[in-house]
Formats: structure tokens, sequence, C-alpha cells
């Protein structure tokens, strides 16, 4: 036997009734898989005979039992059932590496497919204050991040968020329509959390709009949150999703530090400032289990911002990770909106915070 080269694409048919959900997973797959499966699709008798009358070479059937005996009857190849060996309720990612793990198996294929994206890694930014800079913390590290060549989403969950004020892109939806597609949790999920996602072509990061209404994500939407979170992280599109909490205690903000990897906590190098931190983690006791508590304190890393450079550093200001210094006319406005200037001691200290996380062992 000859050395095996690069594996030869996997001739996919899938064959399912509900033509809306084919026309998205098809979508995906040609566009993320277009090197992993050539991909043929039907949702109707019709179709099915006259497909099946050329005697088409099939490797991966992906199909219903509705159509199973029919076509296992007339096409060898190797089926996988929706419900019985995959849910149709997974990110695309999960449904391409379980098909490929299915196909592995059962043809006695002993080659590894390999996982083409990085796991993502979700780095919350919080404050129980507000004015301490965490929006321009957070927005700064996606864009160093991206500039490192990292894929990014970035995430505003603030109670008045100023995303368009950094990021500059278009589309059809905003979080008010990602809330309500979490709410109603169809089956295409996946797809409709896709289109809402907006891109800022300058420095290739990904974010939604801002809902239509800031009550929206202002009420116990924790559930949904949880789920949103999840399926930004599971699918695997994005070396890091960052997110920047509101300054409060609430179960949406709960929930979603629990979900992340890092959390950062924001201060400004004030006594007062310390004294609310302080405050704030004793405070965690009453939401958490002592266990629940320690995880979470695990990841919590402190930054002190707008040190002026000038002033006595106070003791406590040594025990932050990173400290930021104030720089003057750190947002620059130019013709294609405002943008901060990395090119300054906030972009170092953006570095430094990037390098103490050892971030190439997390994507």
């Amino acid at each position: 036997m000859g050395c095996v080269g690069k594996m030869s694409k996997i001739v996919l048919l899938i064959v399912e009734g509900e033509q809306s959900y084919v026309e998205c997973l098809v979508n995906y797959l040609l566009t993320e898989e277009a090197d992993t499966f050539v991909v043929n699709s039907l949702t109707h008798w019709a179709a099915i005979e006259e497909f099946l009358e050329g005697e088409p070479q099939v490797d991966l059937v992906l199909t219903s039992s509705e159509f199973y005996p029919f076509l296992k009857e007339r096409l060898e190849a190797t089926y996988v059932l929706w419900g019985e060996s995959l849910s149709k309720y997974q990110t695309g990612e999960e449904i391409v590496r379980e098909l490929l793990k299915i196909y592995a198996s059962q043809k006695g294929d002993t080659r590894v497919f390999s996982e083409k994206r990085s796991k993502t890694k979700t780095i919350g930014i919080y404050s129980p204050l507000g004015g301490v800079g965490k929006t321009t913390l957070a927005v700064g590290l996606s864009r160093q991040l991206a500039l490192g060549g990292y894929d990014v989403f970035y995430l505003n969950l603030e109670d008045v968020p100023i995303t368009e004020f950094y990021f500059m892109g278009s589309g059809d939806y905003n979080l008010s329509h990602v809330l309500y597609f979490l709410k109603e949790k169809g089956e295409r999920l996946i797809w409709q959390i896709e289109s809402a996602k907006c891109i800022d072509t300058r420095y290739q990061i990904q974010y939604f709009l801002p809902p239509d209404s800031i009550e929206d994500w202002q009420n116990d939407v924790s559930e949904e949150l949880a789920l949103l979170l999840q399926l930004l992280k599971t699918q695997g599109k994005h070396d890091f999703l960052v997110v920047d909490f509101s300054t409060m205690i609430n179960k949406n903000n709960l929930i979603g530090w629990q979900a992340c990897d890092i959390l950062i906590l924001v201060l400004e190098p004030l006594v007062t400032s310390l004294k609310k931190m302080e405050r704030f983690k004793q405070e965690l006791r009453l939401f958490f289990t002592p266990e629940e508590k320690a995880n979470l304190l695990k990841k919590m890393h402190l930054v002190v911002n707008k040190v002026p450079q000038v002033m006595e550093r106070p003791l406590w200001v040594d025990k932050a990770v990173v400290s930021f210094p104030w720089v003057d006319n750190l947002l620059l406005a130019t013709k294609n909106g405002y943008c901060l200037d990395l090119n300054s001691a906030f972009g170092e200290a953006l570095q430094r915070l990037i390098l103490n996380f050892e971030v190439d062992s997390y994507a």
C-alpha cells in the first residue's frame, strides 16, 4: 500500500424533507468545509428517484428514518440517521465532527480527522464601577488580539452599549433579533446566530449590532445568554470571544462570568475603587457555593487602568496583573470613525496583558 497523502473529498448526500434546514446546512458545508465534502442535497421524492437513476457514487448519506429504507435498498454508502446517530440541534462544527467520526469508524479508516479550528477561549471584562475604562480595555484587547492574527468576536453586554462607536459594519439583525432566536430555539438557530454577525473589515473583528431597546438584555435572560455563549464557543469559529459585561451584579452576569476562561477585573488606582472590589468579591458568597466561588476567583485577574505617570503608586496596584497608564489622546478620530491609538503606552500594556495570559496556550 502506498503512503497516504491528502485525504480525498467525501461525497456527501443529504436527504431531508425540511428544505430550509437543508439549505442552511449545505450553505455551511460549502462555506466552511469545501475541502472536506462534495455535497449533494435532496428534499423531495421526485428528486430522490431522479438522482438514483444516474447510479451515483456516494460515500456518506445523512438522512432521516423516513427516507432510510428506500435509500438503503438502492444506494451503497455509509449511513448516518438524524435522531439516532446525530442530532440536528448542534453546531455545524459538531455535525461535521460527528459525521467524520462515524464515517471513519464504519469504513475502518485509521486516519485521524483533525479539527481544523482551535477551541474558542472566552475572556470577560468586568468592573462593578462605571467610568474605569472597561469598554476601552475590552475593545483594545479585541483589536490587539486581531492584530496578532487571532480570530476575535466582541460581545458587548453593557446596559448602554456603544459598539458602533468603535466598530463599523452593517447587518440586517442585531442583539434583539439574537435574543428572539435564542428564545425560539429553532432548528436553524446556529445559522440564525451566524447571520446576525457583523464584521468590521478594518480590524476583521466580528460582533453583534446593539439591541433595539436596552431593556431587552436588562431582563433576566440568563438562560438565553448561557446558550449564546455556549454556541459561540463550541462552534470553534473564533480563537477568542471577548465579553464586555455591564457593571451590574445580576443573573445574566453571574452566568456569563462562569462561562469565562479568564475574567479581567478593572479598577482605577484609588483606595475607594479597591474597597468596592473587595466588597464585590465578598458578595459572591451570596450567589455561589464555596466551590463555585473558588473556581470563579481562580479565573479573576486584577487590572488597574488610568494610572497617572506622576502619581505615587499605592502598594496594592503592584498586585495587578498589568497596570495601564493614563494616555492623553488615546482615542483618535479618523475618516473611518474613531479608533484607539495602540502605538502608545496603552497598546504596550495590552501586549503585556496578552503575554501574561500566555495567549498562545489558549488559542
